[in-house]
């Protein structure tokens, strides 16, 4: 999803400074964007944010239990909702789609809930459509 010629992985790790603080996104884009760059400012930080909740969704923690109605795996959801609503507004793919029919071969032993039941209800306890 990376724009033409520009590299999102030092991007990702430079964003940091836009996380703690230090540097006002639009200024963090507009000093990282190359000259006469197809990609906006926004998309460039909406690429960041997808990126950064992509890597937030593969905490360990979220996965290693033996039931995913766990909190730890509620967490990861919620990231990897954010992530797939990030691509699926900039790309207009169906990655949120796919996620939830990923998660529905997926069951809790506790509850028999599916996965993407578990989907839907980390998000509604956040206040997010499921």
């Amino acid at each position: 999803l990376a724009p033409a010629g520009i590299a999102l992985e030092p991007l990702r790790d430079d964003y940091a400074e836009v996380l703690v603080g230090a540097e006002a996104p639009a200024a963090f884009a507009t000093r990282r964007l190359p000259r006469r760059s197809p990609v906006a400012a926004d998309e460039l930080l909406a690429l960041l944010e997808a990126s950064r909740w992509r890597l937030a969704m593969f905490a360990s923690d979220g996965w290693f239990w033996d039931d995913p109605l766990r909190l730890e795996t509620k967490g990861v959801l919620r990231a990897a909702a954010r992530a797939a609503r990030l691509v699926d507004g900039l790309a207009g793919t169906g990655l949120e789609r796919t996620l939830r029919e990923d998660l529905s071969l997926v069951v809790s032993p506790s509850s028999h809930l599916d996965g993407a039941a578990i989907y839907r209800l980390a998000l509604e306890e956040v206040g997010q459509p499921g």
